[in-house]
Formats: structure tokens, C-alpha cells, sequence
């Protein structure tokens, strides 16, 4: 059974995670990290539904775990903080991966089709375990 932990402090923008996934040597056994750019002239309304957004994509089949963050505010040169929303998703493996990204994946789908106007830039990174 997969569950959704809200993490304390109950501020929505530090977001939400679930039971790890399978893991080799400790790591996801495929990590999907994405960073969004918001449009600065988002209302606080609307950065809410965006995290809310990000969470309920927690919903899908395929996803084994996730965690919404926001940019910790590390002071130095090596660290990037312009994005405003990071979001982790653990997939099992490459082929959940695979089908979340289909057209197949309604979590998914609905997420890109509600939110796809809030941003104006994603950078993805996908890992696997090296």
C-alpha cells in the first residue's frame, strides 16, 4: 500500500513524499526530477494550486513515491535557486517511467493540461541507480 505523508510544519510548499520505491543500493530505481519556472505574475492563489497540482500527481498508477519542493536557499555559487517548484517522482522502474509519460496516464495528463500556462521554463533531470 502506498501512502502520502504530509511533512511537518504543514507548509503546502514544502510538499509531500510517499513510501520509497524498490531500491538498488539505496537509490530509486529510476528518479524523474523536474524544475519549474514559474510566471512571476502568479498570484499566491495560484503557486497553491500549482504545489496542490504537483502533489496530486501522487494519485498516479505508475508513480511509487514523490516529494514537492521549493528552493532551499543555499547561499553559494555552485547552487542554482531561479526555479521555483521541484518535483521528485520514484518510479519502479524505466517502463512506469514510460507509461506515466503516455497519453495513458490521466494524473499525469491532467497535471501538464491544467498547469501548462503557470510556467516559462521546465528543466527535467531522469536518473537510474549508476
Amino acid at each position: 500500500m502506498r501512502r502520502v505523508y504530509e511533512l511537518p510544519r504543514g507548509d503546502p510548499k514544502l510538499g509531500s513524499f510517499r513510501d520509497p520505491a524498490p531500491t538498488t543500493k539505496g537509490l530509486p530505481l529510476f528518479l524523474h526530477t523536474v524544475h519549474f519556472w514559474l510566471k512571476p505574475d502568479l498570484t499566491a492563489d495560484q503557486r497553491t494550486r500549482f504545489i496542490a497540482g504537483c502533489q496530486a500527481i501522487a494519485k498516479s498508477q505508475h508513480v511509487a513515491a514523490l516529494r514537492v519542493g521549493v528552493p532551499a536557499g543555499t547561499d553559494r555559487e555552485v547552487v542554482d535557486n531561479t526555479w521555483d517548484v521541484q518535483l521528485a517522482v520514484e518510479f519502479e522502474n524505466r517502463g512506469m517511467h514510460d507509461a506515466y509519460q503516455s497519453p495513458d496516464d490521466p494524473e499525469h495528463v491532467k497535471f501538464v493540461e491544467t498547469f501548462k500556462t503557470f510556467w516559462t521554463k521546465v528543466l527535467i533531470y531522469d536518473s537510474v541507480p549508476a
